[in-house]
């Protein structure tokens, strides 16, 4: 969508009513961010991500690739498409992990 990747007012296409009502009603919470940093940990599929929030940090969003060399890692994640771009993130299970937020190549703004 934020590519332009999706017409909204092109007719008849395979799954065009899913993506309407997803733009429409609001239903897309999610986005696709890249994150870098460090982990003490070996990276898996399994491995969560955490958010800070005032009272701690709570399960933030999932891993979908990454390549770690040594404790650095680049990795990309679906979060809240509403996570500030200077959100603390951290793996979980690794108090002492750090993930920054990388711009996007694109905006994610409604336009």
């Amino acid at each position: 969508q934020a590519l332009n990747g999706i017409s909204f007012n092109k007719g008849c296409y395979m799954g065009q009513e899913t993506i309407a009502r997803m733009k429409y009603r609001g239903g897309n919470k999610r986005a696709l961010y890249i994150l870098s940093g460090h982990t003490e940990l070996t990276l898996s599929l399994d491995a969560g991500l955490e958010i800070a929030m005032e009272d701690g940090f709570r399960r933030g969003g999932q891993i979908i690739e990454w390549v770690q060399r040594g404790n650095q890692v680049l990795l990309t994640a679906v979060l809240a498409n509403d996570t500030p771009n200077d959100a603390q993130l951290r793996v979980a299970d690794d108090a002492s992990s750090s993930l920054t937020i990388q711009p996007l190549p694109y905006s994610l703004a409604e336009a």
